[in-house]
């Protein structure tokens, strides 16, 4: 029989990425005493930016992640969540859409964007090879331009590696609002795996989940906030009686590659300019070469040139908005179609 622990606390948070290091920060600065609760670990700046480390930082190494239908999906299982290992990018989203259901967020995404010092990328970090990806969309009729990045230039080394964590430390993640929260007061404990939501008398009242030696944990608290994103979440809603899980949307993308003779992106900011459309965004982008080589080994040989030429490569991104058809089940499997418009 496992040991049991319990732990108390006016406010659960259960996730510790954008959504719940956020609310942990606007929290602790009204004086609410903070419980963040996160699956993963805490990796040190040190080990940023290194392939080895990140291959540790993604959920199931980010190797074998993949939907029924065989869709892969990047998704990291670490203190600060999938912001460590994002791009940067602050694209504004779904603004049009709120604004035709008279929901207007300008004032809203100023606030954001001046608080995260959103700028453009600047023109000094448009590499050769970016600027080859823009002239040739340009001459097509796809005018790119500096995408809205959530980065500190003066610190950015550009060393191309933005999805294996920023070894700088210039992009704006989550742990930055964590260690503010933690200034105010919050606590954070890592690797613990909550399981599911304790109700009683139809009130909530707390978690209950397991830590790394398998021992079980109870927290008890007067507010419960689940914010283990868009997989974690309705699993643990689902193994507390509630239902959930249904229509994943996955921002599906694919990235086409070309070897060329003497320009390559390796080192240049990743996804460093967009052209924006009505469903779709194009950005230059690379993998890093373990990606190239392991994460879809449909044809190896291909992939081990890709890999060995990776200083002479370009690619771009097209990245879309799926239909929300998808599913996540109680036992963490996930279900994913490509639809007719998402292939449109």
């Amino acid at each position: 029989m496992p040991n049991k622990l319990r732990l108390d606390a006016d406010i659960v948070i259960v996730g510790s990425g954008v959504g719940g290091a956020t609310l942990a920060k606007e929290l602790a600065r009204k004086g609410k005493k903070i419980l963040i609760v996160e699956k993963g670990q805490f990796w040190p700046q040190d080990k940023f930016g290194n392939e080895l480390s990140a291959y540790n930082f993604y959920d199931k190494h980010g190797l074998w992640s993949r939907t029924k239908e065989g869709l892969f999906y990047y998704r990291t299982i670490m203190t600060g969540g999938t912001s460590i290992v994002s791009c940067g990018n602050a694209v504004r989203s779904l603004e049009n859409e709120f604004k035709k259901l008279g929901i207007d967020l300008k004032k809203e995404f100023l606030q954001a964007e001046k608080e995260l010092n959103v700028k453009p990328v600047p023109k000094r970090f448009l590499g050769q090879g970016t600027k080859k990806i823009m002239e040739a969309a340009n001459k097509l009729g796809f005018k790119m331009e500096p995408m809205p990045k959530l980065i500190n230039f003066k610190k950015c080394i550009s060393c191309g590696n933005c999805i294996l964590g920023c070894r700088s430390g210039a992009k704006w993640t989550a742990l930055k609002y964590l260690k503010e929260a933690q200034d105010k007061g919050a606590s954070v404990i890592e690797r613990i795996n909550v399981i599911e939501v304790l109700i009683s008398r139809g009130k909530v009242i707390g978690v209950e989940g397991c830590n790394e030696r398998g021992e079980n944990i109870e927290i008890f608290a007067d507010i419960i906030i689940l914010a283990a994103g868009g997989i974690g979440t309705p699993i643990i809603l689902q193994n507390s009686g509630i239902k959930a899980g249904q229509k994943l949307f996955l921002d599906l993308f694919n990235v086409t590659f070309g070897i060329t003779k003497d320009i390559g992106m390796s080192k240049e900011l990743t996804m460093a300019t967009i052209n924006h459309n009505e469903g779709f965004i194009l950005s230059p982008f690379i993998d890093n070469p373990v990606a190239l080589v392991s994460v879809v080994p449909v044809n190896l040989r291909r992939d081990l040139r890709m890999a060995i030429h990776k200083d002479y490569l370009l690619g771009i991104m097209v990245k879309i908005k799926d239909d929300c058809v998808g599913k996540v089940n109680k036992d963490g499997s996930k279900e994913k179609k490509v639809t007719k418009n998402d292939t449109y």
